[in-house]
């Protein structure tokens, strides 16, 4: 490993660990300084704000960064996150005005809105560093930025106790330094103009990479909507009054690590980059042997938080929280094992945007979501936390065992089609 891939390696597991963290920190500090009720509060307006995140996102950046040919200027793919960052504040803010929201809890699903926001602008020059082989640098600013949210936050939480004031004060800090670092810097690492910006080949090409990624998109969102169902369902009980406060946020200390284990991906991006190399460049074996390698490390990694999650998980989480979870520790293991099946289902959609064929991801995410529609709400009715947990366990096999089909059955028609253009090469030479 050379001094520069090295540099990369390592700013891009800061990077990674921060963008993980932050939930877990921000939800430590809430659940630690605020009664439960505005911590279950914070608890619903975050898992909505991820929901939001994935309109911002329009999962673009495994798009972006493995455009190694560079078929779409940076330009376009700014223009389509500002569009897209729009389109997401103003969903939020219809959510709150047509969802009945008011007082504190609609202040505090905008504020976090905005908040992400500079998840969802950051993201498009994280992806454009990584197209020019500096993940260094989007590392170093991600983990930088992250580091000074949850310091700026909970300095603001702890004296002020105000979780409106904290939340407005991080999210101003969050999208000027997004400014002043991820895009300012960015012209040092390829020159681009601003005027591209409103130039008609410019907006052309972001409808075209829009039409190109609706599947992704459409996908990412389907899947959050699965992540959140069980918090969604807790949430109409709470406001019912069918159990009692607390269990929502109970439910989000359960659910961070099982989330978290679903980012493990992002650790091995510089390795997605290099398939799509050797995808765009036909070396098949070196695609394949990579392929191997991230899941042999991915199953490695996963034993492990298997074994520390049975031993240690309820523990750690009771040290860190201050709640006490041993009842739920059943229900923390099915959601753990639900984490990991989810991350090798992510690992399987990577490879098929990699082979540009996110169109048939769409199979997987809509047989999942009619699982979790089905059998969410009886479960979370009848076995509560527990049920929650054990629907979305349900719902990660689903949705891997559908990957796993779908991979398999396009990468055999692919490699027919890779073996025939070989033999037709050898014939003319």
């Amino acid at each position: 490993m050379t001094r520069s891939n090295h540099s990369q390696f390592i700013w891009n597991l800061f990077g990674s660990l921060s963008t993980a963290l932050v939930s877990v920190v921000l939800l430590w500090i809430v659940s630690r300084t605020l009664p439960l009720d505005e911590a279950d509060m914070f608890s619903f307006a975050y898992s909505f704000g991820n929901l939001m995140v994935i309109v911002g996102l329009f999962q673009v950046r495994n798009f972006q960064a493995t455009d190694l040919r560079h078929e779409y200027s940076f330009a376009s793919y700014l223009l389509l996150r500002l569009l897209t960052a729009t389109a997401m504040l103003l969903l939020s803010l219809a959510y709150v005005f047509f969802g009945g929201l008011s007082g504190t809890k609609a202040q505090v699903v905008i504020l976090v809105i905005c908040f992400r926001l500079a998840d969802v602008l950051s993201d498009v020059f994280q992806g454009f560093y990584q197209q020019h082989n500096r993940l260094d640098k989007a590392g170093k600013y991600l983990t930088v930025r992250n580091g000074l949210s949850l310091l700026i936050f909970g300095l603001m939480l702890s004296f002020s106790k105000g979780l409106s004031l904290s939340l407005a004060g991080v999210s101003l800090l969050s999208l000027a330094y997004v400014y002043c670092y991820d895009w300012r810097k960015s012209f040092t690492i390829s020159p681009w103009a601003m005027a591209e910006l409103w130039q008609k080949e410019t907006l052309l090409q972001a409808k075209s990479i829009l039409l190109a990624t609706f599947p992704l998109f459409l996908n990412g969102f389907i899947l959050l909507y699965i992540y959140n169902n069980p918090k969604y369902v807790l949430d109409n009980l709470l406001e019912a009054g069918v159990i009692p406060s607390g269990l929502q946020t109970y439910f989000n200390v359960l659910f961070m690590p099982a989330f978290v284990m679903n980012l493990v991906m992002l650790f091995f991006r510089p390795q997605l980059t290099k398939m799509a190399d050797f995808f765009t460049s036909r070396d098949m074996l070196g695609f394949h042997r990579l392929q191997y390698q991230i899941l042999l490390y991915l199953g490695l990694f996963s034993a492990l938080v298997l074994i520390g999650s049975w031993i240690l998980g309820i523990p750690a989480l009771e040290l860190v929280y201050g709640l006490s979870l041993s009842p739920y520790k059943r229900a923390f293991l099915w959601l753990m094992a639900g984490g990991v099946l989810g991350s090798f289902a992510t690992a399987f959609d990577n490879f098929l945007t990699i082979l540009r064929q996110q169109r048939f991801l769409l199979v997987s995410y809509l047989g999942s979501l009619l699982m979790s529609l089905i059998i969410t709400k009886p479960l979370v009715q009848a076995r509560v936390l527990e049920g929650a947990a054990l629907s979305y366990f349900i719902t990660m096999l689903v949705w891997l065992l559908l990957s796993v089909l779908t991979y398999s059955y396009l990468n055999h028609r692919m490699k027919e089609v890779y073996d025939v253009d070989s033999l037709k090469d050898k014939r003319n030479n």
